[in-house]
């Protein structure tokens, strides 16, 4: 049964209901004059000025008092002590944010829209992000709502939460999540793949698949959140969950080519078709996550899974030569047999899919560089770096003259419209601050983390965590040379959720 979402609501609201840290070192212990002591906070040594010791003020609780050689007036001890737990109180008040990454008013929104503040701790960003996601857009049923689907739900929203989730050591939220996600989306019977789309079945009064296809991004971000459960959590069952879904990725979502080895498809639906003699082959390059398939190759022995690493970075190394302008595209034809690629055009139409840089292609560059941040040294053996630097030429000649990221371009880099999301902007932050620093200043404005964390649109939520996200695993480095390990790891955690 469909529950609404939640109201919107301060995603920092529940920042408020924890009270404030007034330290806990015990205050400095003033000279023994008989006077009381209780309620001095720490930080300040106040002792009585003698000249005024024993007084009649001092009698009346009034004292004159010296803060280093300052004599202040004499006022009850009670009010030095209330004026002095304000003035600690808005200390801590002022660091909280800088070290919990919390929303505490003004101060707090300025510390989350500032992108330096976020660069020095992303770690408290990325926490708080994600308690906030968690909140308004994850059911108590485990379900991820997209609110601008009509609070329909995807394989790949439930595929996002479970990465975030399992990255920062969330347990009770990662279980919920895949057990909504296996009861709903994991229906077919033919494999153990997901449906991509479920909400309000057409002509029925209930909730279901509304398209039972499958979506091999999401499928193969599922598996991998629950390789990684296994590894951090050490349940086993997670493991062969996961094993499953490979298996059947391998089986429905992989084609071999004589031209350039095993491809991964879009999805099995089309996959089966593909597989058809001299069939041009439907790819989306921003599905290719080399970095999950070294993952894969070391859980599943019996499939060359690195060799599908191997001929991601084959396509999307030949796709930047479709037009006159060099980009990714969101969707392109492949010749199993010659290995040449093309855009989808008149000559080789498609019903729906097109080939422009659009609302997909930008997650591209991201899983290239989080692959080279992860494993630097296989990534070294391929294109990457090449294929980064060309990808983003594009969009770093559009920002000197716009001062803003382009919407969708057609593949001689022309603007189909201005850009409706903020998603870009979050998943190439930590390219254009690596390589680019003088791009980013002008794109400043535009990297309101507050809004991001805000926004209602689940889409900018994610991308922009993970573009934080892989800035943090820059700066931290690589974690292992193992990589169940090292992806597991890769994200650093407060001592709290370690």
């Amino acid at each position: 049964m469909f529950n609404p979402p939640p109201p919107s609501q301060n995603p920092f609201q529940s920042s408020f209901n924890q009270p404030l840290p007034f330290g806990n070192a015990p205050p400095a212990t003033p000279p023994n004059t008989g006077l009381p002591t209780s309620g001095l906070a720490t930080g300040f040594v106040m002792t009585p000025n003698p000249s005024t010791v024993p007084t009649a003020a001092a009698a009346n609780g009034k004292v004159p008092l010296r803060i280093k050689g300052f004599r202040l007036p004499a006022l009850p001890w009670l009010l030095y002590g209330t004026l002095l737990l304000v003035v600690v109180g808005l200390l801590n008040w002022l660091s909280y944010p800088l070290t919990h990454g919390e929303d505490l008013g003004l101060l707090g929104q300025q510390w989350l829209r500032n992108p330096a503040s976020v660069v020095n701790n992303p770690n408290a960003w990325l926490q708080e992000s994600w308690n906030s996601f968690r909140d308004r857009f994850v059911q108590k049923d485990g379900r991820v709502l997209d609110f601008y689907l009509h609070n329909a739900s995807t394989s790949e929203g439930q595929a996002y939460g479970m990465l975030r989730a399992v990255w920062l050591n969330d347990k009770e939220a990662f279980d919920r999540l895949w057990l909504w996600t296996r009861n709903n989306l994991q229906v077919r019977p033919q494999n153990n793949l997901f449906a991509w789309k479920w909400g309000p079945v057409k002509g029925k009064k209930a909730w279901g698949p509304q398209d039972d296809i499958a979506a091999t991004d999401a499928d193969q971000d599922i598996a991998l959140a629950l390789l990684m459960a296994q590894k951090r959590w050490n349940d086993y069952a997670y493991h062969t969950e996961a094993l499953k879904i490979i298996k059947h990725i391998w089986r429905d979502e992989v084609v071999q080519t004589p031209a350039v080895g095993p491809v991964l498809m879009p999805g099995d639906w089309h996959a089966h078709k593909a597989r058809k003699a001299g069939e041009l082959l439907l790819l989306n390059p921003s599905y290719f996550a080399p970095y999950a398939y070294r993952v894969f190759a070391q859980v599943d022995k019996k499939h060359p899974w690195n060799e599908v690493a191997k001929s991601s970075y084959i396509v999307l190394q030949k796709s930047l030569n479709l037009g006159s302008t060099p980009i990714i595209s969101d969707w392109l034809w492949l010749d199993p047999l010659s290995g040449q690629v093309s855009a989808i055009n008149k000559m080789h139409p498609h019903p729906n899919k097109h080939s422009v840089y659009g609302y997909e292609a930008f997650r591209a560059p991201w899983r290239v560089l989080f692959d080279k941040s992860l494993f630097p040294k296989e990534a070294a053996k391929t294109p990457a770096t090449g294929i980064l630097s060309k990808a983003l030429f594009t969009l770093n000649a559009w920002v000197n003259d716009n001062q803003e990221l382009p919407g969708p371009l057609t593949l001689d880099g022309q603007e189909v419209e201005p850009l409706a999301t903020l998603a870009p902007y979050g998943a190439l932050w930590p390219w254009f601050k690596a390589h680019e620093p003088k791009l980013l200043l002008t794109l400043a404005k535009r990297y309101d983390f507050a809004q991001a964390v805000s926004t209602d649109k689940y889409y900018d939520q994610n991308w922009f965590w993970f573009g934080v996200m892989l800035e943090a695993v820059r700066q931290q480095g690589p974690v292992a040379r193992d990589p169940l390990t090292a992806i597991t790891y890769c994200v650093s955690l407060p001592s709290n959720l370690s």
